[in-house]
């Protein structure tokens, strides 16, 4: 028994064109355009002069912001640094009171702690150490 095979199918291949929204853009774009640089120039002119406008108003606008946002930034900053300031103090004092505590403790160890006498040992009895040698 032979093996069936599959054959694939070529298409014909259609010559690219161009799609229909470019070519239609394009002579859209052909049809704006004036005929001489004078003309184009001056139909562009008012345009551009309202841009700029828009352009400087948005641009006064952006400082007018960021300079509010960099005052808030300042303001809430000097607030950050003022309670940072106040917890250092806490945190300080806290420490300085622990350290005398810690003083205190160590002095009144060491007033306690006065030197001791060492016991001496007792002397085993007689009879013990007569016992211990054997007689």
């Amino acid at each position: 028994m032979a093996k069936a095979t599959r054959t694939t199918r070529k298409s014909t291949r259609r010559p690219q064109t161009p799609p229909r929204r470019a070519v239609t853009a394009l002579t859209r774009l052909r049809g704006e355009l004036q005929p001489t640089l004078r003309q184009f120039t001056r139909r562009l002119r008012p345009g551009l002069v309202r841009l700029e406008r828009q352009v400087e108003i948005a641009e006064a606008r952006t400082r007018r912001e960021a300079a509010r946002l960099l005052r808030r930034a300042s303001e809430e900053l000097g607030r950050l640094e003022a309670k940072g300031e106040h917890r250092w103090r806490h945190l300080t004092e806290r420490a300085r009171r622990d350290a005398v505590r810690w003083l205190h403790r160590v002095e009144r160890a060491l007033e306690k702690a006065r030197p001791r006498r060492t016991r001496t040992r007792a002397r085993p009895s007689r009879t013990k150490l007569d016992m211990a040698a054997g007689i």
